[in-house]
């Protein structure tokens, strides 16, 4: 079995999970245990594995369930130690459950992509078995039947590095809007997605030239409609193929 080979979970759920140092103004208290985190729009997935990687920097092990567009240089690129990275491809749909649970009891961080409708007794389930264990369920596929104790959506994203006719995609700005329960203060956060760098990096609020009031983001925000609804601003998806895999497809 799966969690035969990996170290069992500390019974933990009061406590939380490290963060990437970039990650710093989108989760400023760490990742709680036993929670589910929601990842919506352009740049999801990278979000995703950008969420993981800090817990796996810091010595634990994650899985990608389902997630196809998985690229590992992408991955890496992302913060994630890949020889802590357990990909798995998606299952037959009667065998999709009892996966996804073995993975729930054995890792720490489990990334969910696409799903086949999961419904809400196995999603309690699942839930249950994570608060247990202390481990963190991160959905990219909207396929998530409860609410989320954290939503992260991407609002924007814009890239820089291509001049007229020539450059290459070296930086892309994103707009993360955090919403959630557990009195999660609604915020939107600027963030490099890569940065320069190749890696995910920080961007101070109180010093983003782009940022707006932080009285009516909200607005922004109803734009967008629910979390993994298409909107006004779906064009910005047209790039999400490209950046999701890393920067290695860029030329």
């Amino acid at each position: 079995a799966v969690a035969d080979h990996v170290t069992p979970l500390v019974m933990a759920g009061d406590r939380c999970l490290d963060v990437l140092p970039a990650l710093t103004h989108v989760l400023p208290h760490g990742i709680q245990r036993g929670s589910t985190i929601g990842v919506r729009g352009p740049a999801a997935l990278s979000l995703a594995l950008a969420v993981a990687a800090g817990p796996v920097a810091s010595g634990s092990w994650m899985a990608a369930l389902g997630c196809g567009d998985l690229s590992l240089v992408g991955a890496e690129q992302a913060g994630v130690a890949l020889h802590r990275l357990i990909v798995v491809a998606e299952p037959q749909r009667s065998a999709w459950g009892s996966v996804a649970a073995a993975l729930v009891d054995a890792f720490d961080v489990v990334v969910v992509g696409a799903g086949y409708g999961i419904a809400g007794r196995d999603a309690r389930r699942l839930l249950s078995r994570a608060r247990e264990r202390g481990g963190v369920i991160v959905d990219v596929a909207d396929c998530w039947p409860e609410a989320h104790d954290i939503v992260l959506e991407v609002a924007s994203q814009s890239w820089s590095g291509l001049g007229d006719g020539h450059g290459t995609l070296e930086a892309r700005r994103v707009e993360v809007a955090v919403t959630g329960r557990r009195g999660v203060r609604p915020r939107l956060v600027p963030l490099w997605l890569p940065g320069p760098g190749a890696t995910p990096e920080a961007i101070d609020p109180a010093e983003d030239r782009h940022a707006g009031s932080d009285v009516d983001w909200l607005d922004e925000l109803d734009e967008l409609g629910e979390p993994g609804e298409m909107n006004e601003m779906g064009e910005l998806g047209e790039m999400d193929e490209m950046g999701d895999v890393g920067l290695r497809s860029v030329g």
